[in-house]
């Protein structure tokens, strides 16, 4: 109980180290990733405002497991960015609704987040991934432009978007990974198999597009 604890502890402060840093331009550091639970931290890391500002959160849970190859730490830092951009975009709207939901879509982790806010002006729609464009001191320009460039090393997509019902949409969309054994019992069912030779580039084909590969330089 301890060790857990003391692990959860290192990780809060590592992604703290970061965020106040502005963000690190590294190779990610992946591996095997519960998403649900990577957001419950970053979660963690913001309910003191949610507190404050009397946000009603809800959150749309999967009914499986959802796992990517990520790095852990980089993914809480995007994550805490975009819960901050829209706990501040609701800052000074009398109902704050925070919508939170975690899913499963063509083989691909998908983690959305959506505010009551104000919305997007056209030009943020168009250009708020530039990294000096900002609309408040602190720099939402900034912070979107750093998550943007490590959703991109994980070879996922951030969008950010005017949800048709009023506040924005941000859609986390990560590349998502197979259960550990998952590749053994494929190959066990493929020996059995009267032409493995044949069978096995369709295996390869199936983990390239399902597996969260390292992210190449």
């Amino acid at each position: 109980m301890l060790t857990q604890v003391q692990s959860s502890i290192d990780r809060t402060v590592q992604i703290l180290q970061r965020l106040r840093s502005g963000g690190e331009h590294k190779r990610p550091d992946l591996s095997a990733l519960d998403v649900e639970q990577v957001l419950e931290q970053s979660l963690a890391l913001v309910e003191a405002d949610l507190r404050r500002l009397g946000v009603a959160l809800t959150v749309e849970r999967s009914a499986q497991t959802l796992l990517c190859e990520g790095d852990e730490v980089a993914l809480s830092q995007v994550l805490v960015n975009l819960l901050r951009n829209a706990l501040q975009a609701m800052a000074d709207v009398p109902q704050r609704k925070l919508e939170l939901a975690c899913g499963l879509m063509d083989g691909r982790v998908e983690v959305r987040v959506r505010d009551s806010g104000v919305g997007l002006s056209a030009e943020l729609c168009e250009r708020w991934g530039e990294p000096m464009l900002t609309t408040k001191p602190d720099g939402l320009g900034m912070g979107l432009a750093i998550s943007r460039e490590i959703v991109n090393r994980h070879r996922g997509e951030l969008i950010l978007r005017n949800h048709p019902q009023g506040g924005v949409e941000a859609l986390l969309t990560l590349l998502q990974a197979l259960p550990i054994d998952f590749v053994p019992a494929m190959l066990v069912v493929l020996h059995r198999r009267a032409d493995p030779d044949r069978e096995l580039p369709l295996l390869a084909g199936v983990l390239g597009r399902r597996c969260a590969l390292p992210v190449v330089e």
